[in-house]
């Protein structure tokens, strides 16, 4: 077939101020050397300008340090719900119309608005495919939605689809690859963890003065479980376990109330949206366990950030969240919702300190092995395999 062209489509976030880009994570452009052959790149989202002040909150897409030549593409500045989706529909159709008169490679994960469309308008082009999965599409049902399991079956369908037309099939757990996986197409699993291995710490920071420092990170939203966090503290009933809450959504008015009932007001303290990287990074740092109670995860990469911190873990038993957490070794698991669980490991890491230490130094090494180098590594190798010989033909 023979096309230079890369095309990503997605539903996430980009940032806009003047000429230049912004994300609330990694930019991740490291990811785009992997891709042997391809001169360009499109990347497809909802962009949302912002002023010179808000950058400071995010980090800037440089795309003048990559070789390639990379063009931002999408939904400017849309409201949240699916209700705006449908104003923008005759806008994304002539947006995207643009994109495939050309051969291109494409990668999504078609279980959003916009990758729905995209399969469906365009899935009779002469193109190649790259299927990426990082959340679990039953997701929809755990956070509530009206007809959550009826969507959750619609996209699930609409994924296998797509899958059947990629030369590769790529997977951010292998939980998610053995659900949704489709015999016959090469797949691999590659996490999306952004921290090489130089960057992680050698030893860890244990708390000394008989406190011990738990953190959640993430968004407040349903799946997220930090009503169970906030269950098991109030059990516990320990003015000595603190907890740093880092993220914001539309949960928080509800949190904090349950907060307040539970009479937990002096040991949480919300530090609301951190922007990823150095700041982040040092909460984790001086923290002793994070902890992620979630209802699904594909993978939960809060965890690895939290490990290469040198940071013992806590996650539930679902999704990925098994792969990265040793049970006893690293961190510990307990089953979705168990408020009782989850409070007798706490208070098994505030009693015993050398048994923290022990999990905290175990977590830097099972960060290691799941590095950025590492990851990159086997996605290549894979895009190499299957991929580059289409890309060339």
């Amino acid at each position: 077939m023979g096309c230079k062209r890369l095309i990503v489509i997605g539903d996430g976030i980009i940032y806009k101020c003047k000429s230049r880009y912004y994300v609330g994570g990694s930019a991740q452009l490291d990811f785009y050397s992997c891709f042997v052959g391809i001169e360009e790149v499109y990347i497809w989202s909802r962009i949302y300008h912002i002023s010179e002040e808000e950058t400071e909150k995010y980090q800037e897409m440089r795309f003048q340090d990559t070789s390639l030549k990379f063009h931002v593409l999408g939904i400017y500045d849309q409201k949240p719900g699916y209700l705006h989706y449908l104003t923008t529909f005759f806008e994304r159709i002539r947006k995207m119309k643009g994109l495939f008169r050309e051969p291109a490679l494409i990668m999504c994960q078609p279980v959003s608005v916009s990758q729905w469309m995209f399969w469906y308008l365009f899935r009779k082009k002469n193109q190649i495919y790259i299927g990426r999965t990082i959340g679990d599409p039953e997701v929809i049902i755990s956070m509530g939605f009206p007809f959550g399991k009826q969507i959750a079956f619609v996209m699930k369908c609409v994924s296998k689809q797509y899958y059947k037309k990629c030369s590769l099939q790529t997977w951010v757990s292998g939980e998610l690859e053995r659900k949704y996986k489709v015999k016959g197409v090469p797949s691999v699993v590659v996490h999306d963890f952004l921290m090489y291995e130089e960057q992680m710490k050698g030893t860890p920071c244990i708390s000394k003065d008989g406190k011990l420092r738990l953190l959640f990170v993430g968004r407040l939203s349903k799946e997220k479980g930090v009503q169970i966090l906030i269950h098991a503290l109030k059990k516990l009933n320990n003015k000595d376990v603190l907890l740093t809450v880092i993220g914001d959504g539309k949960e928080r008015g509800a949190i904090e109330n349950l907060i307040d009932c539970c009479g937990l007001s002096e040991t949480i303290d919300f530090k609301g949206y951190v922007g990823w990287g150095k700041e982040i990074f040092s909460y984790m740092a001086m923290a002793d366990c994070l902890i992620l109670p979630s209802y699904s995860e594909g993978l939960g990469m809060v965890l690895l950030e939290a490990m290469a911190n040198g940071t013992a873990v806590i996650g539930s038993r679902v999704g990925g969240i098994p792969e990265i957490i040793k049970d006893g070794y690293n961190g510990y698991l307990f089953e979705i919702g168990d408020a009782d669980r989850l409070a007798s490991r706490i208070k098994i890491l505030f009693e015993d300190r050398e048994l923290l230490a022990e999990l905290s130094m175990n977590a830097i090494k099972v960060a290691k092995r799941n590095s950025r180098d590492k990851q990159l590594e086997k996605f290549k190798k894979a895009y190499m395999k299957y991929v580059y010989p289409k890309i060339i033909g």
